[in-house]
């Protein structure tokens, strides 16, 4: 079952694409920080780069989403429009806990909420 789970993941690990992908916005729930944490969080564990690569990536979209001048700290997220929002699942609460913990070499703890630990 471990084999199959890691072939999927590696499976999506080379769609590089927003809109493929169907990555909207930044958030954590369904945008491009929630995919980095992701692989990220996969990277951690096995230790395959290519978990790392994907992540790099997604992590590097997030940075280009900060577009937005009258969102939080540029970031916006999409709910039938585009919406500032300073959430965990969707705002930059979550963004910034992921970024965060993309540059630590200590494992996060505020992702178990979301079976990610």
């Amino acid at each position: 079952m471990k084999n199959i789970g890691l072939q999927l993941l590696s499976n999506c690990a080379n769609l590089k694409n927003k809109e493929k992908a169907f990555v909207i916005d930044s958030g954590f729930c369904h945008g491009s920080v929630g995919v980095a944490h992701i692989f990220n969080r996969v990277y951690q564990l096995t230790k395959i780069t290519k978990f790392k690569d994907a992540a790099s990536f997604w992590y590097k979209e997030t940075l280009n989403f900060a577009k937005f001048n009258n969102g939080y700290a540029g970031y916006m997220a999409y709910k039938d429009n585009w919406q500032p929002d300073l959430g965990l699942i969707q705002g930059v609460a979550g963004i910034g806990l992921s970024l965060m913990s993309a540059t630590s070499t200590l494992a996060p703890k505020w992702d178990e909420c979301f079976l990610l630990s």
